[in-house]
């Protein structure tokens, strides 16, 4: 068995942090940041000399943040926060998509978290830069400000996708005021992870149009790969728990398979965040449409050899015609179901023209 592991990290600089400086005070304490701070790039003004010539050198400061600002995980900014402000206000979509911004001052007296403190990881790396630089790290999230765990921060650090990010801040209020929170969690993720006083275990969905229990305003959090009609308040986490096994005819476009994939889980209720991986055969290690999906979704896939495929349990649509050219009797469901560690399929195999898909979960309650 191999494995190609595609992730984000494999895309541009998004592993990198990026320091701006415009002065020479700024341009001192932009290198201390990068001597203490791993995979950092300092950028410093053209015009600007006597700096360390492996600096990034720009000639403006907007036109090269706008042109960068995607392509790091993170950016420290030495320079007024006003500035700031007005060159990233545009650039600004979503907290779920945002790098980290931090902004310090000349002197190096504070270091404030500025955008995405918690999913962007900006609180962390304000705390990072003023312990390089003995600085006061200042953080205004009140979930912080309290000492209290953030609910985007723990589903971050548990690998859930957060759907809603609109009902983040409804979850988080209930944190504050030590309010009950009802949470539909069969998988116990959070079990350890919510405060024991403020969580309501529930094992009831609402009908559609309201919660049964605590009305449609009532805190709750639902945890699943299942896609069901929720109260908007409710904040929806989706754990990485399917994997999606997948069969294709020979130069079968991305475009293709992402579509038939999209109308399978969409068929049968499931989220595509909670994909954990694709799986298919190992003869499909050049396959450039999988290669293609695997990366737009940030997935590793699994590859399969045929005795490998062939010793699963579980397959429940063999074919002699798959047999055949492949030398299995099903791709898309051996591979899934290889792929999960389980042999029950959660989606037995689906046909398209050119592709077959299969699905299966990792996880049981």
């Amino acid at each position: 068995m191999t494995a190609l592991v595609i992730t984000k990290d494999n895309k541009n600089c998004s592993n990198k942090y990026a320091v701006w400086a415009i002065t020479p005070n700024g341009a001192i304490l932009a290198r201390k940041i990068k001597q203490g701070l791993k995979n950092t790039d300092c950028h410093i003004p053209l015009h600007m000399k006597g700096y360390d010539d492996r600096c990034v050198r720009f000639e403006n400061l907007k036109a090269r943040v706008l042109s960068s600002f995607s392509h790091y995980k993170g950016h420290i900014f030495i320079m007024a926060t006003r500035i700031v402000v007005r060159i990233i206000a545009p650039l600004i979509r979503d907290k779920t998509k945002d790098p980290a911004v931090v902004v310090l001052d000349e002197k190096g007296n504070h270091c404030i978290s500025l955008l995405s403190g918690h999913l962007g990881g900006a609180n962390e790396l304000a705390r990072q830069v003023a312990q390089i630089l003995g600085a006061v790290p200042v953080i205004t999230t009140a979930t912080d400000a309290h000492d209290i765990p953030s609910i985007d921060l723990m589903a971050q650090e548990m690998g859930l996708a957060i759907e809603n990010p609109d009902a983040i801040k409804i979850v988080n209020m209930a944190l504050l005021e030590r309010k009950p929170i009802e949470v539909f969690d069969p998988y116990r993720l959070l079990n350890d992870s919510l405060p024991a006083a403020t969580v309501t275990p529930t094992q009831t969905l609402p009908l559609q149009g309201g919660a049964q229990s605590g009305g449609k305003n009532q805190p709750t959090i639902y945890v699943s790969d299942e896609i069901k009609e929720l109260p908007p308040t409710w904040l929806i986490l989706r754990p990485r728990t399917l994997v999606a096994g997948i069969g294709c005819n020979r130069g079968t476009g991305k475009e293709e398979i992402k579509n038939f994939l999209y109308n399978v889980f969409r068929k049968y209720r499931l989220s595509v965040k909670s994909l954990c991986r694709l799986a298919t055969i190992d003869i499909k290690k050049d396959e450039a449409g999988l290669i293609e999906l695997a990366e737009e979704f940030g997935l590793p896939i699994m590859f399969y050899s045929s005795e490998e495929l062939n010793r699963v349990k579980g397959v429940q649509s063999p074919s002699k015609l798959v047999e055949k050219h492949t030398g299995v009797e099903s791709v898309c469901e051996g591979a899934a179901l290889l792929g999960a560690k389980t042999s029950k399929l959660l989606v037995p195999k689906q046909v398209a023209k050119d592709v077959t898909v299969a699905v299966a979960r990792t996880v049981y309650t």
